[in-house]
């Protein structure tokens, strides 16, 4: 989260849906075929006695990617993509507006509202959402800060000079 925070430019929030459309190119077109591909290999072994309890079918192609990524033991490693994903939406979404609304944020002020929401989303997964859509909303705003700071870091890493 930090990294891609880090390679944000402020440049892309120019187009909204081309920045969106660029990201699900990036982003979500390769999980789903990265999920099609496991569940087509999941199906092709499982006659052999490997992932005997995996079910290939269109919830755990299509649907288990957004509610948690753990559909296939093979490509558990995306599951943090769609969470990715939505902060790098939520964000240009928020900054576009801001923009609209003639409003200049701080950007320290915006990580601040993006740790709040990074605890907001610890409370509600310990209070128990963390099922289905309620833990990808979990895993995004947990996200949040660590987006963000990438975000700051890099607007104030050349002005920074921590062993002077």
């Amino acid at each position: 989260m930090f990294a891609s925070g880090y390679f944000y430019k402020h440049k892309d929030e120019a187009n909204i849906w081309k920045f969106i459309l660029r990201k699900t190119k990036h982003l979500i077109i390769p999980l789903y075929l990265w999920n099609i591909f496991y569940g087509i290999l999941i199906h092709i072994i499982k006659p052999f006695g490997f992932f005997t309890e995996a079910d290939v079918n269109f919830n755990t192609i299509f649907l288990c990617p957004i509610y948690h990524g753990q559909q296939f033991i093979l490509n558990r490693g995306g599951w943090y993509i769609i969470p990715l994903f939505m902060v790098h939406v939520a964000n240009i979404i928020f900054r576009k507006l801001l923009d609209k609304l003639n409003i200049k944020i701080n950007e320290w002020v915006y990580f601040a509202i993006c740790v709040g929401l990074g605890i907001l989303g610890v409370i509600l997964a310990k209070s128990g959402y963390e099922n289905s859509l309620q833990l990808v909303v979990c895993r995004f705003l947990y996200f949040a800060p660590f987006y963000s700071l990438g975000i700051l870091y890099k607007k104030y890493e050349k002005n920074a000079n921590i062993f002077a």
